[in-house]
């Protein structure tokens, strides 16, 4: 669903968050040939009580860092090609949000 000014901004942008750990687990899931079963094995930390040291393969950890970017940058698209239906510089808010996280993380 594209976002347009006569549509509802907060509707579309949460619904397309929501998406974002179901496209991410997706895209993981077909890269490294896991079931969604497998996929919450690896990810889980607990069983009970007891921790569990669950380790992931460097190319499994490469895959899921990769598919994360991917999952990311297609949100961003997404808002960069939404911000100019409303008349938003997406590239001037992003990196005044960059230049914030900068100052936030040297505090």
């Amino acid at each position: 669903m594209k976002l347009t000014p006569e549509k509802n901004a907060l509707y579309i942008i949460q619904t397309r968050l929501s998406e974002i750990p179901i496209a991410f687990r997706s895209l993981v899931c077909k890269d490294n040939d896991w079931s969604i079963p497998t996929f919450y094995r690896k990810f889980r930390f607990y069983k009970g009580k007891e921790i569990l040291m669950i380790r992931l393969s460097p190319s499994e950890t490469k895959s899921i860092i990769s598919q994360a970017l991917v999952t990311f940058n297609d949100l961003g698209e997404f808002l960069k090609e939404s911000s100019s239906t409303v008349g938003i510089d997406f590239m001037e808010e992003t990196k005044l949000l960059w230049d914030a996280n900068k100052i936030i993380k040297k505090k």
